[in-house]
């Protein structure tokens, strides 16, 4: 029951039942000592897909290692499980470093027709680091075997929110190539499925994609509805960081419409008026930090802080070479540019393009 709740997104009737099972334990852990090292590492096993599904990734990612090294599971399939949820916390964290061992598992989940939802889930999460890594190719391949697995395999009604994880991702991927009447039929397609089950990252994309796909056709009214009912979502189910990548989709929206005033507004809401030296990477720097720090440089140029903006963009630019996600790399040369283009410096700013 607490795996069904977490994976609709029930998280508080998750919480209260994992505390429910851990004060009235099952097990008489003097008779059974195994038994009861089976039940905690159960326990934690939920506990930590809750925590993922929930998007609190450096709590999921210190329970899975405390999982792996005090309770390692004797079955490889249940290590695989628990390292490739591992893996998915550690993508926020600029490391993809177990990306070979994500593929294996895949590739094994993949042949395996009663593994659907587990073979669909795991795609998204290999398709999203494949993504920040630059592989274009490889994470939109991924992606359409995702969605060819839940519609092989799952019935009818279950296909299609489950496709909905896959299809969101692929939505952004065809926005960023340009492919605008492909994105535009996929994110009509998972509109009324995201917010329903899985994961977060997939949710996130879809919403920006379908209201950047208004935006750039000028319907300012229809973009903003998909922010407000995603940002509803985020409310409810407490989504920080989908949060934080709405903010940054409506200052980024109200600046090209020349709104200083509002963007200015929406910073000030997000606390994104802060100095230079609060956005500058921290010791153990996550994607949600870089999303803050981009946003908060846009906004800095447009107030006509460029030197501000370079210095942070400078050291975000460091650390997303150093983890060789190539997709961020490209897009902090963009923000970098275009600072420096304001700066006076167009040779510099052409030399980042």
């Amino acid at each position: 029951q607490v795996w069904v709740l977490t994976l609709v997104w029930k998280f508080r009737d998750a919480r209260m039942l994992l505390a429910d099972l851990r004060a009235n334990r099952l097990i008489d852990a003097a008779s059974a000592p195994h038994r009861e090292n089976d039940f905690e590492a159960e326990l934690l096993r939920r506990e930590m897909t809750l925590e993922l599904v929930s998007d609190n990734l450096l709590h999921a990612h210190t329970l899975g290692g405390h999982l792996l090294a005090a309770y390692p599971p004797a079955d490889p399939e249940q290590r695989r499980a628990i390292e490739m949820e591992v893996f998915y916390a550690s993508q926020n964290m600029f490391d993809c470093s177990n990306l070979d061992a994500a593929w294996a598992l895949a590739a094994t989940l993949r042949a395996n027709p009663e593994e659907s939802y587990a073979s669909v889930w795991t795609d998204c999460v290999v398709a999203n680091a494949e993504w920040l890594r630059g592989s274009i190719d490889e994470a939109e391949a991924l992606c359409r075997s995702a969605i060819a697995t839940a519609a092989v395999n799952e019935p009818s009604d279950r296909a299609v929110a489950l496709a909905a994880m896959p299809s969101a991702l692929l939505a952004e991927f065809l926005y960023e190539r340009n492919d605008l009447a492909q994105a535009r039929r996929l994110a009509e397609e998972v509109m009324p499925h995201l917010g329903e089950v899985g994961l977060l990252d997939p949710a996130i994309a879809g919403y920006l994609a379908t209201a950047r796909l208004h935006f750039i056709d000028g319907q300012f009214k229809e973009a903003e509805a998909v922010l407000s009912r995603a940002n509803q979502l985020a409310v409810n189910r407490g989504f920080k960081r989908l949060r934080l990548s709405l903010l940054a989709e409506r200052i980024r929206q109200a600046l090209h419409r020349g709104r200083l005033e509002e963007a200015l507004r929406l910073a000030r809401s997000g606390a994104l008026l802060s100095p230079a030296e609060a956005m500058l990477p921290p010791p153990n720097p996550t994607i949600e930090d870089l999303t803050r720090a981009i946003v908060w440089a846009r906004v800095a140029c447009a107030r006509g802080h460029a030197t501000d903006a370079l210095g942070v963009l400078r050291r975000w630019q460091r650390i997303a070479t150093t983890a060789t996600y190539d997709l961020l790399v490209v897009r902090l040369a963009i923000q970098i540019a275009l600072a420096l283009n304001l700066h006076g410096d167009a040779l510099a700013a052409r030399r980042q393009i």
